[in-house]
């Protein structure tokens, strides 16, 4: 089996909606080289919203959070680069988010990528949106990208940034809060989680 990059991306707005056609990580497609694979439901404005972005804040830093790695930091930070430079408000980074993106790179470091795929499904059967409910946070929406094999916080970023889906979740203005989470599989495999949401 070729040692390759692996992308997965879902969005849902608002839990109520039925997901598990988004969640199963189909279509995938080859973007320089990485496999690339992207939920089926594509992200939608939230009614209310406004249709224009206000200049961008200035730029915010990533606040002292105890165990977030450089790498996750770097994923944060990027992310942010990428939307301000769109006039797009920064996300504010949210320790649950990030709890519910542990949860799952830690159930999933050891299985789908060694296959060869991802999924946003947990080995217990939950969707993102149980994930971040274990936190105790409430969000009104959320969305998940997922990755394995990427190497560094810009090599994941540059193919989250090729993939339409997950370029649409990291530049979704309606998503106002982020998670990172960066965790290892046994043989040294990377497994990067973004979970995006919007607190209650």
């Amino acid at each position: 089996m070729s040692r390759r990059a692996v992308l997965a991306a879902v969005v849902v707005v608002g839990l109520g909606v039925p997901t598990s056609s988004a969640l199963l990580a189909a279509d995938a497609t080859a973007v320089d080289g990485a496999a690339l694979s992207t939920g089926l439901q594509p992200a939608k404005r939230i009614p209310g919203s406004k249709t224009t972005v206000a200049p961008p804040p200035p730029p915010t830093t990533v606040p002292s959070t105890p165990g977030m790695s450089a790498g996750e930091r770097a994923v944060f930070e990027r992310a942010n680069a990428e939307r301000t430079s769109r006039g797009i408000a920064p996300l504010t980074y949210h320790v649950q988010l990030a709890q519910a993106a542990d949860i799952h790179g830690n159930d999933q470091r050891n299985r789908p990528c060694a296959a060869g795929f991802l999924t946003h499904t947990g080995t217990d059967g939950s969707s993102p949106g149980d994930r971040i409910k274990r936190t105790g946070l409430s969000v009104r929406n959320w969305a998940e990208n997922i990755a394995c094999r990427y190497t560094s916080a810009q090599a994941v970023m540059d193919g989250w940034m090729a993939s339409s889906g997950h370029r649409a979740n990291i530049l979704n203005p309606a998503l106002t809060h982020v998670g990172v989470s960066l965790t290892f599989a046994d043989d040294g495999t990377a497994y990067w989680v973004q979970v995006f949401g919007v607190p209650r």
